[in-house]
């Protein structure tokens, strides 16, 4: 290397050593909060959390039978609404009933938190009921019960949270009737 090309690169890392742990106080940055880090010294308050102890069961309302047919093409004459959504609702049903016997619930982002979601069956194809959601929804192939927005693993929520309390519905084979 001659000699301009190294006091050149000797002088561009010395400015780079420099200035990296250079911080001005009245400059937003991007990968800083806008209270500056160095001058928080709150500590964060625990985030509430209530239990849903009271919360149904799945075991509590069982279905006699699960649907093993094949599904029926979506009927979206049922809502054509949903038309929109055919991709996800349709790829859904293919998979065949996943709640209350021989219901598919079908779920896509909506933006955050949003989910929407379709109860159709999968005798017919028709689309059911639709209901939004927040944190995702609980179901299983063998009972009634939904749960939309359910509680963490540990069966808590932030109750602070209007759109993070979990609502239960029991399916009554034309609507989703809230119990909690």
């Amino acid at each position: 290397m001659t000699r301009p090309k190294v006091v050149l690169t000797l002088a561009v890392g010395a400015s780079l050593l420099a200035c990296r742990g250079e911080r001005r106080a009245d400059v937003v940055r991007q990968d800083t909060p806008a209270v500056l880090r160095a001058e928080s010294t709150a500590v964060a308050a625990p985030v509430p959390r209530a239990c849903a102890s009271d919360l149904p069961r799945f075991a509590d309302y069982l279905v006699d039978s699960i649907f093993r047919g094949a599904p029926a093409p979506v009927d979206f004459a049922s809502d054509p609404d949903r038309r929109r959504f055919r991709t996800v609702i349709t790829a859904a049903a293919a998979r065949g009933p996943n709640f209350a016997g021989h219901y598919t619930v079908a779920s896509w982002g909506c933006g955050a938190p949003c989910q929407q979601n379709v109860v159709l069956d999968a005798k017919t194809g028709r689309i059911m009921a639709t209901f939004e959601t927040t944190l995702g929804v609980a179901y299983r192939p063998d009972s009634r019960l939904l749960i939309a927005n359910p509680p963490d693993s540990a069966g808590c929520y932030n109750p602070a949270c209007f759109y993070c309390r979990p609502v239960a519905y029991i399916w009554t084979g034309a609507t989703l009737d809230s119990i909690w």
